[in-house]
């Protein structure tokens, strides 16, 4: 199980760094698609895996394909409506959490109740991730900032790499890097402690549940004070 995850945020780590470029040249909508797509073709592979490698293989395209769009959604969506970015992104983040509140309980609830297995689990996951990619390529429009190019989603600056910017960028990373660890680590520790330690499993899933549901409240009126 440590290496599948581990496969996972490799994956989210290597894709921006890799791919993310690819938003700039081609537009932000084209690589949606594409990259939505991506985690729909990990989550088939993991239904018809049939052993560890082919498994990790598909896990490692549903970690790749979903830090794509995560990153370039979040900007795609600023595109659409500069004037109220902030507003649209804090309203995303909120059905984000919204969507892992409702996961794991949703989750635990068809694989004891409906019959489901894990697989089904991914695959369905994967079917809602590229239709939704699909349907943000058909019906997203580009609004162009001054001084930017709206293309296909393409913005573009100056061009221009200032030191104050590459600081602003480093800070930016480094708070990521604090923010993402601590989540993660409360996500699985709480998990395991509750299926492991503790013996109760369905503990584990409404735990995890409610750390996202403390996470809403904030997301929404913030964007009035921007």
């Amino acid at each position: 199980m440590g290496m599948l995850v581990s496969l996972q945020f490799a994956a989210i780590l290597l894709a921006p760094l890799l791919f993310g470029h690819l938003a700039d040249k081609k537009g932000k909508r084209p690589v949606l698609l594409i990259f939505g797509n991506v985690v729909f073709a990990g989550t088939v592979l993991i239904l018809f895996a049939g052993g560890r490698t082919l498994i990790g293989a598909g896990i490692f395209l549903v970690g790749m394909g979903y830090s794509i769009c995560e990153a370039v959604g979040t900007a795609a969506m600023a595109d659409t409506d500069p004037e109220n970015a902030v507003r649209h992104i804090n309203l995303s983040q909120a059905a984000y959490c919204t969507g892992a509140v409702i996961s794991p309980l949703l989750s635990a609830l068809l694989l004891e109740s409906a019959g489901w297995n894990w697989r089904r689990l991914f695959f369905a996951a994967g079917i809602a991730f590229a239709a939704g990619a699909v349907f943000f390529y058909l019906v997203g429009k580009t609004a162009a900032a001054p001084g930017t190019t709206g293309a296909n989603g393409t913005c573009r600056g100056s061009g221009k790499l200032t030191r104050k910017a590459l600081l602003s960028a480093a800070l930016l990373a480094l708070m990521l890097f604090i923010y993402i660890g601590c989540e993660n680590g409360i996500v699985f520790f709480s998990d395991s402690f509750f299926a492991e330690d503790l013996a109760a499993e369905k503990g584990a899933a409404l735990s995890v549940a409610v750390f996202w549901l403390a996470r809403i409240p904030r997301r929404i009126p913030f964007p009035v004070f921007y």
